[in-house]
């Protein structure tokens, strides 16, 4: 979509949507995530994501 500079990824949301809430380091939660990451990436779209501790970020 133009116009989209920004993403910003709330893991919590992602892992409920994906019927596994709160398992964070669960795989296809962190492939989801790495999905959407490298989406933006390649897009020239700056990736974000809120964490709850420093090994998750």
């Amino acid at each position: 979509m133009p116009g989209i500079d920004t993403v910003l990824i709330g893991p919590a949301d992602v892992s409920i949507s994906m019927g596994v809430p709160g398992e964070f380091q669960y795989p296809i939660i962190v492939e989801a995530m790495e999905a959407i990451r490298d989406t933006c990436l390649a897009k020239g779209i700056a990736p974000g994501a809120q964490t709850r501790s420093v090994p998750q970020a």
